[in-house]
């Protein structure tokens, strides 16, 4: 019984941890954004005022492509989240690949409303 109670501790602070950890890095990632945003519109103040060249648009819309880049880092992330919960469920049932593949492919249709 207490090497389950530690187990669920030790469970419960690394937890607590990964949230504290994507809490700051969303933190983050949010004020670089805000500093490309308000680097690009400073940019493009000075281009407009000093050589009358018109282009905000076409400044943001880099931005915005450069953090088009992250949905890659996501999806990837979420892949990979996805494939070592799969091969930890292997490894919890004796690597009975059978019953996980069945079980991932009625997962897939669940998921896609096959």
């Amino acid at each position: 019984p207490t090497t389950n109670a530690n187990n669920n501790a030790n469970s419960n602070s690394k937890n607590k941890h990964q949230k504290q950890q994507r809490s700051v890095s969303v933190l983050f990632f949010g004020q670089s954004i805000a500093l490309a945003l308000s680097l690009a519109n400073a940019a493009s103040s000075t281009l407009e005022n000093d050589y009358q060249i018109k282009v905000p648009t076409f400044q943001t819309g880099i931005v915005y492509w450069i953090l088009s880049f992250h949905l890659v880092f996501l999806f990837w992330r979420h892949n990979t989240t996805k494939n070592n919960t799969n091969d930890n469920d292997n490894s919890d049932n004796g690597g009975d690949n059978i019953d996980n593949s069945n079980r991932r492919s009625t997962e897939n249709e669940q998921e896609y409303g096959n």
